[in-house]
């Protein structure tokens, strides 16, 4: 009995509360009520939607709201005033549209909602139709209804949109009011200002003593000037600049779910796109004191978002794209330009649909205008903010597009690449995947400056030895500075303690001067913490790399120094057509090696581990560890690259370099004695190793002394003498 009765009072309370729905939808409907009773009746409809999903007839709540609302809305007229009652009401009944779930019970109604949306889309104010077209959005991607034809000529209202903005440009950007103070807001005539405008402005009226409830602006009651009330006149959806950067995102949906049946019509979208986005206004508009630098950013995002659009259909519109290809670069290039410096994600949108282009076949469509990518100001605009949080990203875009075009520049841009990604080398505020991809651009921008074969190429490539050679310094200077802190101990506040006090014996004057005492010492302690906590913030964010980041930077820089030094054997060195390799470098050249040679050592100390495990007798220990075969390896493979760098060397400059740094070798030997592997590479593959084999015993023979010494843990005297010996059998027997 009890169950039966819970049951009929849910039915029951079901019923009643359809049946009070089902009144507030015929009364907010009902063109009889005033428009006060049908906001209030609204207002409760809309406060209460969520609990509508609760209802068993929730399908017949749809329903109701399906055909009473959208018919509303579809047999009224649009109002472009605010505030107004009749655009609050026309809002809140798109919005209830906007906020019910599009769940699976919502599909028998999708297109019964989405047929009147896209109709309304074209006649709507900008503040519904911002709405409406997230409906469109959110209902055809949660529930993808096959609609073809309102989509077609939803297609061919943002055609109509999209052409009509390049006859209103000269009025786009100006700051507009309008006012009339002889007339109220129901006699002003308010169609010609919507045609005028492409977003909100304030409109200026006398007021209607009959609506006390408008707020108003009132002169001085003493003369006799009318009282004044201030309105806002919404701009027409198809005029709409806000609008028009919210369709893009839509049309992609759309493309996504009906590019089949709409392959004619989104292709015809592409060339007036870019036409479009070639717009901007000039710069006597810019110069207008009327010109309106927010609508201006609105433009702006409306085209950076169509251009987006363009790199997501490019590969499918790509003859569309090719016919009307200076128009991409003219857009691409003045989108850049235009961006103001503050509006950071604004250019980063556009950065990032470029490298959509700039990374496909369209690249090449930018190569007359590469000079212009070599100004950062264009790239970067001169904002800190922007500079700072974009640069990884616009170089490492450029620096693809670089790349794949450095054999179509001549020598000039490569020197303006070389230029800007050499400063990216030594740019610490820059992170180390950047750095890394710059080395590596560095060694292909060389090959490219190789093959020119001129005679700056020579020139250009000792410019990128001398950039490497300054980058390992600045590595060993880091790798000092990192193991410097690391053997410091934390500084401890020095402040001398304060001796304690006699309780017993001591006067009440000595106690609180003691008291005073300690409480100063505590005020020192904490002063100092502070200026050493200000200090450490203050400093230069420079050593940023760690050792494993140092290391990977270490191995790509040999190697591309390896590649460049070959390659710098076989550069043309005169514009004759005469070929010759450099036999010998000159002392210019050869100061670079030798100063690479104490950098790379310097940098070898502080990477990899100086210390062998010994056991008790003092001996190297031979327990196999996997991190010590790890670092064995690595070690083993950065020397050999090392060495490789020397080995195509004329035996003079060989001389030149090893003579110079033979004893800062034999020192950076005994302290870790894998170093002698570079010695044992140069000995074994260098042709020029016999003038090293001079240089050892000269070097070696006035220190045999040393060979045994117990305090000399790392014997490296031994070590190279073995190398020599064998070194020389080994030709010997050749």
């Amino acid at each position: 009995m009890n169950r039966s009765t819970t049951l009929a009072d849910s039915e029951t309370y079901q019923q009643c509360n359809y049946q009070q729905f089902q009144m507030l939808v015929h009364s907010v409907v009902n063109p009889l009520n005033t428009d006060e009773v049908r906001l209030k009746h609204l207002q409760n409809i809309s406060d209460n939607i969520e609990v509508l999903s609760t209802l068993q007839n929730y399908p017949s709540c749809i329903d109701l709201l399906v055909k009473n609302f959208l018919k509303s809305l579809m047999e009224t007229n649009t109002v472009f005033i605010v505030p107004s009652n009749a655009q609050t009401i026309r809002k809140q009944m798109i919005e209830i549209f906007h906020r019910l779930p599009a769940g699976e019970i919502l599909r028998p109604f999708v297109k019964d909602i989405l047929s009147p949306v896209f109709k309304l889309l074209t006649k709507e104010n900008e503040e519904n139709a911002l709405l409406l077209l997230r409906i469109v959005v959110e209902y055809m991607k949660q529930l993808r209804p096959q609609m073809i034809n309102e989509v077609r000529e939803f297609l061919q209202f943002v055609h109509n949109v999209y052409r009509q903005k390049a006859s209103a440009l000269d009025q786009i950007f100006l700051t507009k009011t309008f006012s009339d103070p002889t007339l109220t807001i129901n006699e002003v005539d308010v169609s010609n200002i919507i045609e005028q405008i492409c977003s909100s402005v304030q409109l200026t009226v006398k007021k209607v003593q009959a609506l006390p409830s408008q707020s108003s602006i009132t002169t001085d009651e003493s003369t006799s000037q009318p009282v004044l009330d201030t309105f806002t006149v919404l701009a027409r959806a198809s005029h709409s600049v806000k609008l028009l950067a919210e369709f893009p995102v839509a049309i992609v949906l759309l493309y996504q779910l009906c590019r089949q049946a709409l392959q004619t019509e989104f292709g015809e979208l592409v060339p007036l796109f870019l036409r479009y986005l070639t717009l901007q206004p000039t710069k006597e508009q810019k110069n207008d004191p009327k010109f309106n630098m927010e609508i201006y950013i609105e433009f702006l995002t409306t085209q950076a978002k169509t251009l987006s659009f363009l790199a997501f259909v490019g590969k499918t519109y790509q003859e569309q794209l090719a016919s009307h290809s200076d128009l991409l670069v003219i857009a691409l290039l003045q989108l850049l330009d235009g961006c103001p410096p503050e509006n950071v994600q604004l250019r980063k949108d556009i950065i990032v649909a470029a490298r959509h282009f700039l990374s496909s076949e369209f690249r090449t469509l930018f190569i007359p205008h590469v000079k212009r990518f070599f100004d950062e100001n264009l790239l970067l605009s001169t904002g800190y903010t922007a500079r700072e949080t974009l640069k990884p990203l616009a170089y490492n875009t450029f620096g693809d597009f670089f790349h794949h075009i450095r054999s179509n520049l001549a020598i000039e841009d490569l020197q303006s690449v070389l230029y800007m990604y050499s400063k990216m080398i030594h740019d610490s505020s820059l992170p180390p995947t950047i750095q890394l991809m710059s080395l590596k651009f560095l060694t292909n921008i060389a090959e490219a400056i190789r093959q020119k074969g001129t005679e700056k190429s020579r020139d250009l490539l000792i410019r990128v030895i001398e950039i490497l050679v300054f980058k390992c310094k600045s590595l060993a200077k880091q790798c000092a500075h990192s193991s410097s802190n690391s053997n410091e101990k934390p500084s401890v506040p020095n402040v001398p303690p304060i001796p304690e006090v006699d309780l017993t014996t001591s006067s009440l004057g000595d106690l609180v001067q003691n008291m005073n005492d300690v409480t100063n010492r505590e005020k020192e302690v904490q002063r100092q913490q502070l200026v050493s906590i200000r200090f450490q913030a203050s400093s230069p964010l420079i050593f940023t790399l760690t050792p494993s980041d140092c290391r990977t930077l270490l191995k790509i820089l040999v190697g591309s120094l390896r590649h460049i030094t070959w390659i710098l054997a076989d550069v043309k060195i005169s514009s004759e057509s005469q070929v010759s390799q450099p036999k010998q470098f000159p002392p210019s050249i050869s100061i670079l090696y030798i100063k690479f040679f104490k950098y790379i050592l310097q940098c070898l100390i502080l990477f990899f581990d100086s210390t062998t495990p010994t056991n008790s007798n003092g001996n190297s220990s031979t327990i196999t560890n996997p991190n010590n075969l790890t670092r064995n390896k690595e070690e083993k493979e950065i020397m050999d690259i090392i060495a490789s760098v020397f080995i195509v060397l004329h035996k003079q400059n060989y001389r030149e370099i090893f003579e110079n740094n033979l004893l800062y070798f034999y020192q950076c030997a005994n302290k870790n004695p894998n170093i002698t592997l570079i010695m044992n590479t140069l000995l074994q593959q260098s042709p020029s190793s016999t003038i090293l084999v001079e240089l050892l015993l000269e070097f070696l023979l006035p220190r045999i002394h040393e060979i045994g010494e117990t305090n000399n843990t790392n014997n490296a005297c031994l070590k190279l003498f073995k190398l020599v010996i064998n070194s020389v059998v080994t030709t010997t027997l050749a």
